[in-house]
């Protein structure tokens, strides 16, 4: 067992301030432990006796942590707290270590495990210490496709204050039978006309096809004032799309650059997009305001928006996200005939070979789907690093000194393209 510590002040002895505060520091803990509720076996709660309007406990429950087994409360002196003051104590199933969460005025009390910019936070900020978002400003939210990436949205976005309510729609009824258990979305309808016509912020988070599938029937019954958005690995064939969408609905392209190899709902995780880059891509018809918009979204839900243009979206993501995904197929593909043709014991796999081919035990149909759809771009990329490979083959054994110059200058490179963490 593993255990996380956290505490926020309340802006006041009120039952909304309350449970405010404990939506934010619950949520961020979330995040930054990327931690689901059915890991959670106990949380405990103490707040300073100046709060007595609500229990964090009840809030907790509120959020969708009914898996929780023990969930407590009480009041109680905490010595060199400031006024209204509500700790947590979380006993998590896990070994990783922990990430504790000492927000606003709270982080003085324990200087020694607040992160940087913590003390900074202010009773209306959510999601990120730096980044406002007022609570329910959202409205209601309905995420179409509960698999990971779109389990992970909800997830993110209950966890913050930013929507009055987080719904899910998904075709496969197991996986809104584990959304709703697994607490990443507060109901499921089976009526998706009936729900779009209630959602104020719309996301697709099905594989690109179904997205293109899907508009259509977004259009036909979505509120006029609607923002509807989407997660999809490519980005052209999507907005266009979506420049059919009735006048007066918000259009905005999406892509998250984070995920993992995992699938449905069982993978989704609140801390998955938490610092991470999340493209917007304008349609025809977009707006600045329904940018801004989309970008309140994104920061809610942890992640930091990239304004960009489709095409230039398409032709980078082919290069360092669609083209390792091929790779990675072609790489796992070669190791199996070799695996076949010598004995079991001497084939030999080490942590090179897993990070490699990683990619390779993706959702096949989102993959494939998103190569189909990008083919053009993924095209010239295999072509650049067929080129590029041939170069490579030439100086195996007939020039040392200049395969080790390009090594060198890889190595450099890389650490430019992807920095080592601090």
């Amino acid at each position: 067992m593993t255990a996380i510590r956290g505490a926020i002040c309340a802006g006041s002895n009120s039952k909304a301030a309350i449970s405010r505060a404990t939506k934010q520091l619950l949520g961020e803990i979330l995040r930054r432990n990327s931690l689901q509720t059915v890991r959670i076996a106990a949380a405990w709660f103490t707040m300073t006796p100046d709060l007595d309007a609500e229990f964090p406990a009840h809030v907790a429950r509120e959020m969708g942590w009914e898996d929780v087994p023990m969930l407590g409360a009480e009041e109680c002196q905490v010595a060199g707290a400031t006024e209204r003051v509500i700790r947590v104590l979380l006993l998590v199933d896990g070994h990783n270590a922990p990430r504790h969460v000492y927000l606003g005025e709270a982080a003085a009390m324990r200087p020694d495990l607040a992160e940087p910019g913590d003390a900074e936070w202010q009773p209306d900020m959510a999601g990120r210490a730096d980044v406002r978002v007022g609570a329910g400003e959202q409205g209601r939210l309905l995420v179409i496709g509960l698999g990971m990436i779109g389990g992970s949205v909800a997830a993110a976005a209950r966890a913050s204050t930013c929507f009055t309510a987080v719904r899910g729609y998904d075709s496969d009824p197991e996986a809104v039978r584990l959304a709703l258990r697994l607490g990443l979305v507060e109901g499921a309808g089976r009526d998706l006309g009936g729900e779009l016509e209630a959602a104020d912020v719309v996301v697709l988070a099905t594989p690109v096809l179904q997205i293109l599938e899907l508009l259509p029937l977004v259009g036909e019954r979505v509120a006029p004032g609607a923002l509807v958005t989407d997660v999809g690995s490519t980005k052209r064939s999507v907005v266009i799309a979506m420049g059919s969408l009735p006048r007066g609905v918000g259009a905005v392209g999406g892509h998250p650059m984070a995920g993992g190899t995992g699938a449905g709902p069982r993978a989704a995780s609140a801390g998955l997009f938490r610092g991470a880059n999340w493209a917007l891509v304008p349609a025809p018809q977009t707006d600045e305001a329904t940018l801004a918009r989309a970008e309140s979204f994104v920061r809610g839900v942890g992640a930091e928006p990239v304004r960009v243009e489709a095409e230039t979206h398409d032709r980078v993501v082919a290069v360092t996200s669609h083209l390792p995904a091929l790779l990675a197929v072609g790489l796992v593909e070669e190791a199996a005939k070799l695996r076949r043709s010598v004995a079991p014991d001497a084939f030999l796999a080490g942590p090179g070979f897993g990070s490699a081919s990683r990619l390779a035990g993706a959702n096949a149909v989102m993959v494939s789907q998103m190569l189909a759809d990008n083919s053009d771009n993924v095209g010239r990329a295999v072509d650049g690093l067929v080129e590029a490979l041939g170069e490579l083959r030439q100086s195996l054994a007939a020039d040392p000194g200049y395969l080790e110059r390009r090594l060198a200058e890889a190595c450099e490179e890389h650490g430019v393209l992807v920095p080592k963490p601090a």
